[in-house]
């Protein structure tokens, strides 16, 4: 797995920079440049006259910035992005982590009932299946209304897609040849489970709950849209409205870093669950 490490590594900056690249070009393209912070590593007056400087070198000063933390000002707020990112990070983070513990409670306790009765199976495929078809912002509305927790809406717009990968693995598993050695040597439920099960399936549902966070960060723009949370999911959304370039690309890269963290490891897990 040695070698395998720095290739995984090199693919998620690969995408971190594409990320960025566009994001530069988009900005440099844009009309009324002039937004862009003027700060800039002190290439503030050449990067406010985009008529005598090219998008190449434009978009290397703004990947420049954005190592140092300095991604420009928000037109719409006129303020530092990396400030108002900062101070809203922390919520965000917050629900997230909290979301992805409680759907994997949610999820692990139906995929281990599913493994158990198929009748709970089946129940859990159909309740799964309606949520699926409910838009994520429908959902999220009637629990903000009467003041649910936010984290709450983000696991019920995630559950569906969730539990299929996380059942699937387990019922996969679950037709091993080893179980049935070990239920015909009387072994109890309980120790089946654990070690012939969970244990066997460990590397792929690390994998599944890798893939999670990329569905987790796109259903809580969503909700801290509708219930009105101050986090970057509003924040992007209020972005998206004024047309704030800046402030919109730099959350575009933030959940980029974050989604490709996330393959990442799922592509370590992939490749363990392989070997």
């Amino acid at each position: 797995m040695g070698p395998l490490i720095p290739l995984i590594l090199l693919r998620c900056m690969l995408s971190v920079m594409l990320t960025t690249v566009v994001v530069g070009a988009l900005i440099w393209l844009a009309p009324g440049r002039e937004f862009t912070n003027t700060s800039l590593h002190g290439f503030g007056a050449e990067m406010a006259a985009p008529a005598v400087e090219s998008g190449s070198l434009f978009v290397w000063k703004y990947a420049v910035g954005l190592l140092s933390g300095d991604a420009g000002i928000s037109t719409s707020f006129q303020a530092p992005v990396a400030g108002l990112i900062r101070e809203r990070f922390a919520l965000s983070a917050l629900t997230l982590a909290r979301s992805f513990l409680i759907l994997l409670a949610v999820t692990g306790a139906l995929a281990v009932l599913s493994v158990r009765s198929p009748l709970v199976r089946s129940a859990a495929r159909v309740g799964t299946g309606v949520l699926y078809s409910i838009p994520v912002g429908v959902l999220a509305l009637p629990l903000a209304y009467v003041g649910w927790p936010a984290e709450l809406s983000v696991v019920a717009g995630s559950l569906p897609k969730a539990f299929a990968l996380f059942d699937a693995v387990l019922e996969r598993t679950a037709r091993g040849t080893h179980l049935v050695w070990m239920r015909s040597m009387g072994v109890g439920w309980g120790p089946v489970l654990w070690h012939g099960i969970l244990r066997s399936a460990r590397p792929e549902l690390l994998e599944v709950m890798a893939l999670w966070v990329p569905l987790l960060l796109g259903t809580l723009i969503v909700v801290e849209v509708i219930s009105g949370q101050a986090g970057l999911g509003t924040l992007a959304w209020r972005a998206v409205q004024a047309r704030d370039l800046p402030l919109l690309g730099a959350i575009t890269i933030l959940f980029a870093v974050g989604s490709s963290l996330a393959a990442a490891a799922a592509a370590l897990c992939s490749r363990e669950a392989r070997q």
